[in-house]
Parts: structure tokens; sequence; C-alpha cells
């Protein structure tokens, strides 16, 4: 194959990538949120796949639009430190977000005098308890990483592998192919494995390794590596079996009613593994891609009304709406369970949620804007009075 030529990137964002994003970054704060009823309408009800391969593909085609020029234009040192530095920001994100989340909820059991039901509820005792001193070289080390937690720490290592990516790519989209499937098939053999606490044998819940092949996937259609696939009926109708078929076996109603050969699941485990980006959960989410693609029109002409506009001002600020959205997931938990359960309560809580998100969105983007860098419209001057104001003026002086 010959040496892969990149055309140049353009700065312009696309919309699509943005609106999809904060999509996957509202559901994400749905589904994370203890005793939310509306967690049974997000997607990872409905098939195979669900908002972390959404954020994951979105997130992998934002790094090439965001770092790859680097290294066309300033070499590979340049890249590489630019890279670096976005895993710096991550890794304090990650750091301080988890320092919240515990301090959040000890202050919920102080408020409730329960004991330490609510830190154990998020599998955080550990933090407090006989392993508090590993828990803290683990959390700093990255070696203690619970389920809540794993996000953040999945996608700095996708960045650290950008450099390699590109590295790789001056010898040919071939040899890009080998890598990434390459380790996607390691990582599902379960060759390569992350420690997730120091003290047991877990290992990280979103295996770095497996889910580059849906970072990457991202990445190389924003790069141009893969062709975009335009409007074809006979994929389309591929891709709506596959959703259909992947709704057959995961909506639970239906599942249950149905009463599926217990083989049957047990074989399909393996195909949907989370941990790994599995085969199924890959065609899903790829179908699902196509499917939305489609719908949105060229460019994203039919993405239009306030629920999209919403979601495309969260999407442009994804790293304070994660972070955002992850604290509220455990906030509006603690005030669901306060307030019994109720569909009122449930909706409004659901809604501020969202609403405080696109805030906090909405407020990180005015800050990046740096407005008091805005020049300030001087003040007019004072007109001159006309001559025969001033004359008269004159006089009465004299």
């Amino acid at each position: 194959m010959p040496p892969v030529r990149v055309p140049p990137v353009s700065p312009r964002r696309d919309s699509r990538l943005d609106v999809a994003r904060g999509f996957a970054l509202f559901v994400i704060f749905v589904a994370h949120m203890p005793m939310n009823p509306f967690a049974g309408l997000v997607p990872a009800r409905f098939g195979f796949s669900d908002s972390a391969e959404i954020f994951v593909f979105c997130s992998g085609a934002a790094a090439a639009l965001a770092f790859a020029q680097l290294f066309e234009t300033h070499g590979l040192v340049i890249g590489a430190a630019r890279v670096a530095l976005r895993i710096w920001q991550l890794y304090w994100a990650h750091i301080a977000l988890f320092l919240l989340v515990v301090t959040t909820n000890v202050v919920f059991d102080h408020w409730t005098g329960s004991g330490t039901s609510y830190v154990d509820g998020f599998n955080l005792g550990n933090v407090i308890g006989p392993h508090a001193g590993q828990a803290i070289v683990g959390l700093f080390t990255l070696t203690y990483v619970p389920n809540y937690f794993d996000i953040l720490p999945m996608y700095m290592v996708l960045l650290a592998l950008v450099p390699l990516v590109v590295v790789v790519s001056r010898h040919g989209t071939a040899a890009v192919l080998a890598l990434v499937i390459g380790l996607w098939l390691i990582a599902g053999a379960h060759l390569v494995e992350l420690p997730a606490e120091p003290w047991g044998h877990r290992s990280w819940f979103f295996n770095p390794f497996s889910w580059q092949l849906v970072f990457f996937t991202g990445f190389a259609f924003a790069r141009g590596w893969l062709p975009v696939p335009g409007y074809d009926r006979r994929l389309v109708a591929i891709a709506v079996g596959v959703l259909v078929f992947g709704f057959l076996l995961t909506w639970e109603p239906l599942v249950e009613r149905a009463g599926y050969p217990a083989s049957l699941m047990q074989s399909l485990a393996p195909m949907i593994d989370k941990t790994h980006a599995a085969p199924l959960r890959y065609l899903h989410f790829l179908s699902l891609a196509y499917v939305a693609f489609v719908l949105a029109g060229e460019g994203g002409r039919r993405l239009k009304g306030k629920a999209v506009d919403v979601c495309r001002i969260a999407g442009r600020q994804a790293l304070a709406v994660f972070l955002t959205g992850l604290w509220l997931s455990v906030v509006c938990g603690y005030l669901l369970q306060q307030l019994g359960g109720g569909a009122l309560g449930a909706v409004v809580v659901n809604a501020g949620g969202i609403a405080a998100m696109t805030t906090i969105a909405w407020l990180v983007g005015w800050f990046k804007s740096e407005p008091w860098r805005m020049a300030r419209k001087p003040m007019p001057e004072p007109s001159p009075a006309p001559a025969h104001i001033e004359s008269s003026v004159l006089s009465a002086a004299h």
C-alpha cells in the first residue's frame, strides 16, 4: 500500500459530532443516576451498543480534527506534546472528580446518619476503609479504577495511542488497519488487562486496547482514511436489520416473554461483551451510526430544533459537561431518594440536571471566548458647540 496522503483538515467543527456527543453525555448522566426510572429508556436497553460507543467514536473523530493537523504541520514531537498536555488535563480532571464524588457521598451519609451506605453504594468504601492507603496510591497510579470512574482512564490511553497510529499511518492504511485490528484481537483474547484494584483481580471495565477500535474508526473517518459511505438502500436495509436483531435480543419485556433458550443467551454473551468491545456491539454501533448519518442529511442539515441545539451546546464542551454530569448523577440520585421516587420528582430532577449541564456548557464556552480581551468601545467625543452658542458664552463671560 502507498503511504497515506492526508489532505489538510478543516478547523471548522462538525456540528453532527457535537450533537451526537452532547446526546451521549446526557444519556450517560441519566444512566448513571441511582434509582432513576428514566434509565430504562437509554439506548443500551434497545440494542447491543450504547452511549459509550457514541462518545468514544465521536471523541476519536474530534481528536483527529484537533490534533492530527499538528503532526502534519509541526512534526511528531510537537503533536505528541499537545496530546500529552490533553492527557495531563484529563488525569487531573479524573482525580478531582473522584475526590469530589467521594466527598459528596460522605456528606450525604453525614446528613442522613446512614453510616457509610452512600459511600458503599458507589463501591468506594475502600477509600476510607482498611485499604485506604492502597486506594490512594492506586488512584494516582490508575491501578484503582472503580467502575463509575473508568471512562476517563480509558480515554487517556486512547489518546496516548494517537502518536503511535500517526507514525504507523506513514506506512499506509494497511499498517494502521493491522495495528488497530491486532490490538483489538489481542485484548479480546484477554491477553492484555489493566488492574482496577490493588487488593483484587478485577480489571478495567473498559479495556482501552479493545475500545481503540471504536476510537480509531472515528479517527479514520475524520482523517479521510476511511471513505464515508453515502446513502445506499441496501446498506440502510442491512443496518436496520442489525438494529432490529439487537432489539429482539435485548429489550427485556420481549426477552422475558419470548423465553429464549439459556444456551442462546450464553453463546451471545461473548459477542456483546462491553469490556472488550465485542464484535456484535461494534457491528450494532456501526449500523446505528450509519442510520443516524443518513437521517441527519448532508452536513447535518436536518438537525434542527431546540433539543438539537441543547445537545450541540453540550457536545462542544464535552469534558466539562461529562464531569458535571457524573457528579450531578450522584447528587440527583440522592434527590430522587429524598423525593421518594415519584414520577413528577423524576421528571424535575432529570430535567434540572440536563439544564444544569447545558448551563455549564454555555458558561465554559463563554469563558473560552475570553470576553475580557474584546476591545471596549471608545467613549464618544463630545461634539463641539455651535459657533453662535460659543460666542454668546464668551460675551457673557466678559
